[in-house]
Formats: structure tokens, C-alpha cells, sequence
């Protein structure tokens, strides 16, 4: 389980999702023997959602953390033929990057109005 967005903020995801998510999660709640969540954060949500939810579960929920082997992965082959260019761009103008999914969680709305500040 990655999250449980659609159920904890409604409001950003079409409302047919809404209730397909919640559906779709008690089935899975009465089915699955073993459910594995992203984080301990995640499976306490999970938790706590499947006892207020669904009646007949004995699914166990557990949890692993989210990460990467570096020691195993293979490196890129360096830059793309055409970075320089976008580099050099970057340095001409003032530049941010932010990098992960468009979530509420995620903290987007908030840098975009520190940036109205600024």
C-alpha cells in the first residue's frame, strides 16, 4: 500500500475515485492474508482504516521503508548529448527544481506561495 490519499483527502481526487478506493480496499481488507505498506506511518493509517471499515479482516499489515540498493545499482552513462545547453540555461536565469509526486503532502502549494513571499 502506498497511501491512503484518495480516502484522507477527498477533496483532490475525482469522487468516483473516492468510492472505487474505499471498495476496492475492503475487498482487499477481507481477502488478503498479509498487506505490505511504504512506511510505518502508512500501515498505522492502514490500520486504523481497516478497523473502522471493514468488519471481517484478519489481514496483517506490515511495513518496509522505501530505498534503494546503491551497491547493486548500475550508474547512468553520464549526461544526455544535449545538457550543456539546458545547464547553461539554468545559470542564466534564477532556477529551482523540485522533485517528487504532486501530493498535498508533498508540500508544492506552500514553496509556490514561499516564492510569492520572495
Amino acid at each position: 500500500m502506498y497511501d491512503l490519499l484518495p480516502l484522507k483527502f477527498p477533496q483532490f481526487f475525482p469522487h468516483h475515485a473516492i468510492g472505487t478506493h474505499a471498495d476496492w480496499l475492503c475487498a482487499v481488507g477481507e481477502s488478503a492474508e498479509k498487506l505490505f505498506c511504504i512506511s510505518k506511518a502508512v500501515a498505522d493509517e492502514l490500520e486504523h482504516w481497516l478497523a473502522e471499515n471493514v468488519r471481517n479482516t484478519s489481514a496483517k499489515v506490515d511495513w518496509f521503508h522505501l530505498g534503494a540498493d546503491i551497491e547493486s545499482s548500475v550508474p547512468t552513462g553520464g549526461l544526455p548529448d544535449d545538457a550543456e545547453g539546458f545547464i547553461d540555461g539554468c545559470r542564466d536565469v534564477k532556477t529551482f527544481l523540485m522533485v517528487g509526486t504532486v501530493e498535498p503532502r508533498k508540500g508544492h502549494y506552500q514553496t509556490v506561495k514561499a516564492f510569492d513571499v520572495l
